[in-house]
């Protein structure tokens, strides 16, 4: 691996320990956070590739779905208040 890779045994357990952030829970391999960078493994890669950082585009659309998710993730907690 170089370090533009990390194999996804590694990434699992980065966010199974929180040093690492998923775009969503439950599933993987899944576009992930980690040092402010966003991972993901690329849609024509072999299923089993490592992770690369995202292209400033494809890093741009994770952050957007990271928000809507984080907004609905709030909304629905004050409507269960």
């Amino acid at each position: 691996m170089s370090e533009h890779e990390i194999a996804q045994p590694t990434m699992r357990q980065l966010i199974d320990d929180g040093a690492a952030a998923a775009l969503l829970d439950d599933h993987f391999p899944v576009p992930a956070r980690y040092r402010e960078i966003w991972w993901h493994v690329p849609s024509e890669a072999d299923p089993d590739a490592p992770f690369r950082p995202a292209v400033e585009k494809v890093a741009s659309e994770f952050e957007v779905m990271h928000r809507r998710r984080r907004a609905a993730d709030l909304a629905a907690d004050l409507r269960g208040r």
